[in-house]
């Protein structure tokens, strides 16, 4: 899943594609189609050329074997995605207002908390189900993008989280970080799964801190890297 977000895989299939289907095509050509420069084309086609993909400007069979299999990938993402909207026609959320059956609420997501208020914004539909201010109500005939604001994940092997910045997860890789953080009497949220755990609060718009063992960055490191592949890619620093 999330292979849409992988665009530098999906720019290599488009040049594959390009080059199998035109003939005598140059790299102005190729440029022009996938909206870049001839250095740029360049690039690609030699990094193509390096993983075994092109050989003599021509396609070879390994690369004909990628294409498929990215448009492959590709295809059923798609029809997956457009599966899953057709099916979502009403969602559930949590009231910021007293609502009636009937009225028009917008939505919003807040903390990783999908809200609905009057307030307008990117998406909305009509009141299923009323309640008052704190209730769960349903919206239903939705429109529109809900808009997730920009998640970060923040990292640090520092025993000292004080101004550290503000955070609305706290997770823990590592014994030594898990021991501190509970000595301190801070509320971990995340103890398990962490690299994974923090990129899906950060995809929903949460700031995460995550506190490290310092011996165990790179294997942190390494997995958050993973996980962005799999899931797709949040920002986060090392502070």
């Amino acid at each position: 899943m999330y292979e849409l977000r992988n665009t530098k895989k999906i720019t290599q299939a488009l040049f594959l594609y390009e080059m199998v289907i035109g003939k005598n095509t140059t790299l102005r050509d190729l440029g022009r189609k996938l909206g870049m420069t001839v250095q740029g084309a360049a690039n690609y086609v030699q990094e193509l050329e390096k993983m075994r993909y092109v050989k003599n400007k021509r396609v070879t069979q390994k690369g004909i074997e990628f294409l498929h299999e990215t448009l492959s990938s590709l295809q059923e993402e798609v029809r997956g995605i457009v599966s899953n909207l057709e099916m979502v026609r009403s969602t559930k959320a949590i009231a910021e207002e007293k609502f009636t059956q009937g009225e028009r609420a917008y939505l919003h997501m807040k903390k990783g908390k999908l809200y609905a208020s009057r307030e307008k914004a990117g998406a909305w539909g009509i009141v299923e189900t009323p309640g008052r201010a704190g209730d769960l109500i349903v919206v239903g005939k939705l429109e529109g993008i809900v808009e997730i604001p920009d998640g970060k994940i923040w990292i640090t092997t520092s025993k000292k989280i004080k101004g550290m910045p503000e955070y609305d997860v706290l997770g823990a890789f590592g014994l030594d970080a898990v021991h501190y953080l509970e000595k301190a009497g801070k509320n971990i949220d995340l103890k398990h799964c962490v690299a994974e755990a923090s990129i899906e609060c950060a995809l929903l718009g949460m700031q995460v801190l995550c506190v490290v063992s310092s011996e165990l960055l790179h294997v942190f490191l390494k997995r958050l890297q993973e996980g962005m592949q799999k899931y797709g890619t949040v920002s986060y620093e090392i502070i």
